[in-house]
């Protein structure tokens, strides 16, 4: 009965996980939509890029980092507001 337990256990907190996991994906691919939809020209390192470019560059960099974006807020803490090649926000 204990091991049914733990497992039940395990297998809900792991289902609560990937859960999670598919919400701050929903929310972060939602930031980078309003981005694009936005209309605005965005700074990256002194050059400037419209709303279409800056959401392509941020999809990049949310491909290649997610282990570093697990929530909205991570994403835009560590990806979205800096730049690593230059240390720039």
């Amino acid at each position: 009965m204990i091991r049914q337990a733990r497992t039940a256990f395990l297998a809900l907190a792991l289902v609560t996980s990937m859960v999670a996991a598919g919400a701050a994906e929903t929310e972060i691919r939602a930031l980078i939509q309003a981005i694009a939809e936005s209309g605005c020209q965005f700074d990256r390192n002194g050059s400037q890029y419209s709303a279409q470019e800056a959401a392509k560059h941020l999809e990049r960099k949310y491909a290649q980092g997610k282990r570093y974006g697990y929530s909205a807020e991570q994403f835009i803490e560590h990806l979205a507001s800096g730049s690593s090649w230059s240390g720039k926000p």
